[in-house]
């Protein structure tokens, strides 16, 4: 696929976690973290989070795309792409939910939860580079999609 004059290779699609007759399972991990007493949650911190996980394999530097059909919804580097959405989007962890914790990750998440509650598919896209911050701000100064914040 290519987007910008850059070709984007698809990943998957994002399928959060469901249970047997297919309703999407949601967990608070915020409730879970120790140290609830000593920080206040940030504003992406609240509310009900998914899991979903993307294949291992891809574990490269690049840039890639979230998207719904032909919207791109949110553009986005790393140095490790499964690590990214692993560890970070697809598993929100307790401590992320509080102040000084990754707001970018629940911010996601939330939205990739309430796409595909309101029947979106979601899928992901990906460009593998070196040079993933060059990349992500000449697709971002291009446009900026409606997840990303300006």
């Amino acid at each position: 696929m290519k987007y910008r004059n850059t070709t984007f290779a698809f990943v998957t699609t994002i399928k959060p976690d469901a249970d047997a007759a297919g309703k999407l399972l949601e967990y608070r991990p915020q409730d879970c973290y120790n140290n609830q007493g000593k920080y206040q949650l940030h504003q992406y911190g609240k509310g009900s989070f998914c899991r979903f996980r993307i294949p291992a394999k891809f574990s490269e530097p690049g840039v890639y795309l979230i998207m719904t059909q032909e919207t791109v919804l949110y553009i986005g580097r790393c140095q490790n792409l499964a690590q990214r959405f692993n560890a970070g989007y697809g598993q929100i962890s307790p401590r992320n939910c509080y102040i000084k914790g990754r707001e970018t990750n629940c911010r996601i998440n939330q939205l990739i939860l309430a796409a595909i509650k309101k029947g979106k598919k979601l899928d992901l896209y990906f460009h593998q580079t070196d040079d993933f911050c060059a990349l992500e701000a000449q697709l971002l100064a291009a446009r900026n999609p409606p997840w990303n914040l300006a």
